[in-house]
């Protein structure tokens, strides 16, 4: 998978026109939404950590970087464990509805490039059985 899709990725990556479209329209929503504070998503106070959303943040823009399917997805598996350990840092228990603010949030300030098309990137060309466990 990933030497094929590495040596294919121009011919394959961002080549469907709804992709792109979509790609603009999200890039232009998260640039208008660059004023969304946590407070604005309820997220807790103690869920601020300037650190550990800069570094999820930084995982969401990482994914440009890779051309395989499996790399991309480790991004967002990456930014999620960093969400996950911040949100255990907390004294009483976690959720869903903890994770996703937090995980909107740091989307929203990563402002990561073409993120439909890496989305559907990794949808399209991960090996289906890997995706889920």
């Amino acid at each position: 998978e990933k030497y094929l899709l590495t040596k294919l990725y121009d011919v394959t990556f961002g080549q469907d026109l709804v992709d792109r479209e979509r790609d603009a329209t999200l890039s232009a929503r998260m640039a208008a939404l660059q004023f969304v504070r946590p407070e604005h998503l309820d997220m807790a106070p103690e869920l601020s950590n300037a650190r550990a959303l800069a570094v999820a943040c930084e995982e969401l823009r990482n994914l440009a970087q890779f051309k395989a399917p499996r790399d991309k997805l480790v991004c967002v598996l990456n930014c999620c464990t960093v969400i996950n350990t911040l949100l255990a840092s907390r004294a009483h228990g976690t959720g869903a509805d903890d994770l996703t603010p937090v995980l909107i949030y740091a989307t929203i300030r990563a402002c990561p490039e073409q993120l439909a098309s890496q989305l559907s990137f990794i949808e399209h060309f991960r090996y289906a059985p890997r995706l889920s466990s």
